[in-house]
């Protein structure tokens, strides 16, 4: 005989909502927040002729689009081109930010020259030093801001791969649920009648007792 835990809490509730938002949900909002940022800096790189960062936008804008299709066709796989690619850009990030602490603290000459190259005869002034700081400091405010934005992304566009992954019909909608010792279905998607689902649905059972026996 073998034990089964109580589903009836539906334990996706939590783990598959963010801030009380759906993660399949939050995912779509960041691909429309990331779409629009990329379309923005598509725009101004071809206003001031930056060609190579129009490019480089342009296929992070592609990358971007992916959420949108993993949600449309309800395929996970469609969310695998954004974590590679985010992984990265973080680790990218955490290098930077370490490297932007060192120059904070140590002001090589390289970092200051290349913030404000140095004056002729070498000589610096007390207001070089201190644009050199205030820079550093915005730059390294940043680059904080933005790995813990997108490691946030990160977070939930994950949580939307397992959602996906673990129900591929979509979020479980109750109907007609049976109490008592007896249990309910759970069906995905419109259309279900009488506890019916739809072929490519997810069904879950849902058990109103706190355990049930069944045979091996």
């Amino acid at each position: 005989m073998a034990k089964a835990r109580r589903t009836s809490d539906l334990d996706y509730e939590n783990r598959f909502r963010v801030c009380g938002i759906h993660v399949e949900r939050a995912a779509l909002w960041i691909a429309f927040f990331t779409i629009v940022l990329d379309a923005f800096i598509i725009i101004l790189s071809l206003f001031f002729g930056k060609w190579g960062f129009a490019v480089v936008a342009f296929l992070f804008l592609l990358i971007n689009c992916c959420l949108l299709a993993a949600k449309r066709q309800r395929h996970r796989f469609w969310y695998w081109p954004y974590l590679v690619t985010n992984a990265f850009g973080i680790l990218l990030t955490t290098a930077a930010i370490i490297l932007l602490i060192y120059n904070l603290i140590e002001l090589p000459d390289w970092w200051m020259n290349f913030v404000d190259p140095e004056p002729v005869r070498g000589f610096r002034s007390a207001e070089s030093n201190e644009k050199v700081v205030w820079t550093t400091a915005v730059l390294l405010a940043f680059f904080v801001v933005y790995g813990l934005l997108y490691s946030f992304f990160q977070y939930v566009v994950w949580k939307a791969f397992n959602f996906m992954k673990k129900y591929p019909g979509g979020e479980p909608v109750a109907i007609n649920p049976i109490h008592g010792h007896d249990h309910g279905r759970l069906i995905t998607g419109s259309g279900g009648n009488g506890g019916t689902a739809n072929p490519g649905t997810t069904v879950v059972t849902v058990l109103e007792e706190q355990t049930f026996t069944q045979k091996a």
